[in-house]
This record gives structure tokens, C-alpha cells and sequence, in this order.
């Protein structure tokens, strides 16, 4: 889901609906604020991060990953959280900045604070320092059409763009070639799926951090 970026976010935020813009406007008239940094934003960010990923059924990053990204890229990765009143952390995440795109490869909320929209905050923060750094598109990342992160990251005015798949065999002597894959999920994994979820989610989560440590490593995507 791409979105193409005005020169800086006063013109972006003019060309949201009034609807998105009162949205936007909410959480910071009821006092919540976002911080943006690096590598001393991560003790807040990765509980946060943890708790998100355990209620979507999905394994973690460990903290010491997430810490090398923030290490290797400096600069280039930006990490953003976002205050409840009383400096909880509701909601965080990082950007990459490539030369001509910014992407948010992680980002999460706390499902406990929905009500205070930390995570429209979060997202205005996003595309406001994208755009005042000119930065010419922003990339929401992969979703699936008509699924909930679809509407959400379509009504900034993201727009979809296919992913192409391939496998790149190579073999000795033999030159590189790119073989096209479709990609088909059948009933029986989804179902596999959807039960392995369901047990990660009842998990309390300093167990699941452990086992997301264990496990994430072995997990392409």
C-alpha cells in the first residue's frame, strides 16, 4: 500500500477527508504525545511491540533483533512512540528510510488504549516526518484486500501495488534464472494456522516472548 507524498504535511493533511483530519486532531486535544528517536525509545517500544504481536497470534522479534536494526541502520531508522496522558506507551514503531521511499515495516498499538486512537497519532507522525523530509512516497507495507489493515492504511489515500514472487535457483555452472510462484494457501494450513494463533494468544507474554525468540528467526515473512 503506497501512498505519493506533497512537499511537506500541511498540503498532505489538507487533502485528507474531514472525517480522517478530526481523527488525526483527537488524541492530541485529549493529551497524548509522540516522541520520535532511536535507540533509547526501545525500552518503551518493545513491551509494547511484544503485547501487540502476542494478541495477533504472531511470534516477536526478539529485543536484541530489533536493537541491531536500530544500531546498523542509525540514522535510517526512526522509532516513534506515542504517550497516553500519563506517559504510558500506547502505541510505537519504525521507520526505514530508503533514498526515495520511507516504509513502517513494525508498528502497534495497545488494544486496552483504542478508545484514545494512539494509533492515528502514531501513523500522523509517520507521514508528517516523511513529508517534511521530502521524502517522496510512504510504503503502509503488505495487507491483505478487505481486511481491516486494507481499510486502514487505504483511507490515507494508500493506494495497492501487487508484490511479485519468485524463487532464484541457482546451480552449478548454470546461470541465474527467476521462476515465477504462485503462492496458494490451503484450507488445511490456514486452519493449522489459525489453531497455532489461537494458542500463541492465550499465552502470558513473557512466555511468548521466549517462544517467539525461538521461533521468529525460522519465519521468512
Amino acid at each position: 500500500m503506497l501512498l505519493p507524498l506533497p512537499g511537506d504535511s500541511e498540503k498532505l493533511l489538507s487533502s485528507f477527508k474531514s472525517k480522517l483530519r478530526s481523527q488525526i486532531k483527537k488524541p492530541f486535544k485529549d493529551g497524548l504525545s509522540v516522541q520520535s528517536g532511536g535507540l533509547g525509545l526501545l525500552k518503551s517500544f518493545y513491551p509494547l511491540f511484544s503485547e501487540n504481536m502476542r494478541d495477533l497470534g504472531s511470534p516477536v522479534h526478539s529485543r536484541a533483533w530489533v536493537k541491531q536494526i536500530l544500531s546498523k541502520f542509525r540514522n535510517k531508522a526512526v522509532l516513534f512512540i506515542v504517550r497516553m496522558p500519563d506517559q504510558t506507551p500506547a502505541a510505537g514503531g519504525i521507520l526505514l528510510c530508503h533514498p526515495n521511499m520511507v516504509s513502517v515495516p513494525w508498528a502497534s498499538s495497545l488494544r486496552r488504549f483504542n478508545s484514545w486512537n494512539p494509533n492515528m497519532m502514531l501513523y500522523w507522525a509517520f507521514l508528517k516526518f516523511a513529508a517534511d523530509n521530502h521524502f517522496p512516497v510512504f510504503d503502509f507495507g503488505r495487507s491483505t484486500p478487505d481486511e481491516g489493515t486494507f481499510g486502514f492504511k487505504k483511507q490515507w489515500g494508500a493506494s495497492p501495488t501487487s508484490l511479485h514472487w519468485a524463487d532464484l535457483k541457482t546451480e552449478a555452472g548454470c546461470k541465474q534464472e527467476l521462476q515465477p510462484v504462485s503462492i496458494i494457501i490451503s484450507p488445511d494450513i490456514s486452519g493449522k494456522r489459525k489453531l497455532a494463533e489461537s494458542i500463541i494468544m492465550k499465552m502470558p507474554v513473557p512466555v511468548f516472548k521466549t517462544f517467539g525468540n525461538m521461533t521468529r528467526k525460522y519465519i521468512s515473512l
